[in-house]
């Protein structure tokens, strides 16, 4: 059996000898500073993982931190952790410690999908008992699924049926003492530290595997420049899970917020709190407006450049903003709300391209980054995540089938983002199979995934 720790206790040069003895092969271990001693700092985390140790990072900040629903402000916390780490794209996981009852479940989802917002898909995991961990593998709000006996009414269900993204399981029953069982017998001391073992299924998350990471909020530990900050509020407002309600015609962010607080604004609105989010002074003004400001190009290749719809006599009447990356970010509308869509499906519904030249000087990249590539990619879910992402079909919802949707959206298919997989989405899904050589099922499973983000 692969034997992997979780410990709140500093791991030692005596501590990894022990765990080598006894072919302990992963430890988790916490970032941060909650409670008092549990955090890592980089000279342990460089000991645990030149021994040939995998580690893997826990974020907490309080027992019951998912029923406050602000899982954004704990997933940048993370984020800076991680960066002092210097491993600023690994996987965290994100601690739900505590008995949560049916009626709390929606709180603690919300969380997880604050966290996605932030982090991406495929780097946030959910530690909890058996009610939390399988709602969100089955909704879709977290990509792997960590089960502490513990909160779960001794329940193995989610465990022994191998659900897809539950790869730890928590022994709470073989920790040793002074609870006292079969772990101090098998297991034994591990030089003093305070651990539980854990049963392993697939990737649990250890650092290694890392992904592109996120763009960091501002803050004093992790200067952000102009062009970082201008991507952040564009990959953010589109990989909110919940982001339909943020079109909003005629809003510009601000004091302008959706019932979850994220802001919102129309399409030229958005693009006017993307500038500003930058310290870019400029005035507001209409899609129009922008491309009357601006001079005409062939295509973007440069941040800060953005392509319009045209009506009949050649205003424009919308507007998406190019991310660097192949895509542009648009608020599409209300029965849409904040998408990506990449640069051919933009161009495929007539965009024209136009540059502002001082918002490509401000946007600039710094001296020696790569030429035309930002200098943070977006957040993982705007890649290939046919592993992280549940299979779905008809009769699925949640915030699985609206990130689905929205990839369906991107890539052309007029579908609404609703997150609920009726006969009309699945018939879009056939329609994209069949475009891209699958099985034509209407189920959306790893290879379908791969391609919805190509």
């Amino acid at each position: 059996m692969t034997r992997v720790i979780d410990t709140n206790t500093h791991v030692t040069s005596k501590a990894i000898t022990a765990m080598q003895a006894l072919g302990v092969s992963g430890v988790l271990r916490y970032l941060g500073t909650w409670p008092s001693g549990k955090g890592m700092d980089k000279a342990e985390a460089d000991l645990i993982q030149t021994s040939g140790i995998q580690l893997a990072a826990i974020y907490e900040s309080g027992l019951d931190q998912m029923l406050t629903g602000d899982g954004a402000s704990d997933a940048k916390k993370a984020q800076i952790e991680l960066v002092k780490l210097g491993a600023s794209g690994a996987f965290i996981w994100f601690c739900c410690d505590t008995e949560i009852a049916t009626g709390q479940l929606p709180t603690v989802m919300r969380y997880l999908d604050r966290c996605v917002g932030v982090l991406g898909f495929l780097r946030v995991g959910v530690y909890g008992g058996y009610n939390v961990c399988k709602a969100a593998l089955d909704g879709g709000h977290a990509s792997k699924a960590w089960q502490a006996y513990g909160f779960s009414g001794n329940r193995k269900s989610v465990w022994v049926n191998k659900e897809p993204g539950c790869v730890l399981f928590q022994h709470t029953e073989l920790m040793p003492p002074p609870t006292g069982n079969a772990a101090k017998k098998e297991w034994g001391e591990l030089g003093g530290l305070d651990y539980d073992p854990n049963e392993v299924n697939g990737d649990w998350g250890a650092f290694g595997a890392e992904v592109a990471p996120p763009v960091v909020p501002p803050t004093t530990e992790v200067p952000m420049t102009k062009r970082d900050t201008f991507l952040h509020l564009l990959n953010s407002a589109a990989d909110n899970p919940d982001h339909t309600d943020e079109y909003v015609w005629g809003a510009e962010g601000g004091t302008d917020r959706d019932k979850d607080g994220f802001p919102e604004a129309d399409c030229s609105g958005g693009f006017h709190l993307a500038l500003t989010s930058a310290g870019i002074s400029d005035s507001r003004t209409t899609a129009d407006g922008y491309k009357n400001r601006g001079s005409k190009i062939a295509s973007p290749s440069q941040i800060g450049d953005f392509g319009v719809l045209l009506n009949a006599n050649g205003t424009a009447h919308h507007i998406g903003m190019f991310t660097g990356d192949g895509h542009v970010v648009e608020w599409k509308g209300a029965a849409y709300g904040v998408v990506r869509t990449t640069v051919t499906a933009f161009n495929a519904r007539g965009a024209k391209w136009y540059r502002i030249a001082k918002y490509n000087a401000a946007l600039a990249l710094p001296a020696g980054a790569p030429v035309n590539q930002p200098v943070t990619p977006p957040p993982v879910v705007s890649t290939p995540a046919g592993g992280g992402n549940p299979v779905i079909k008809q009769g699925s919802g949640g915030a699985a089938v609206k990130r689905m949707q929205g990839r369906l959206i991107a890539h052309g298919l007029k579908v609404s983002a609703d997150g609920d997989f009726g006969p009309d989405t699945k018939k879009h899904v056939i329609e994209f199979q069949k475009a891209h050589g699958l099985e034509a099922d209407g189920v959306v499973g790893p290879k379908t995934w791969e391609k919805l983000y190509s």
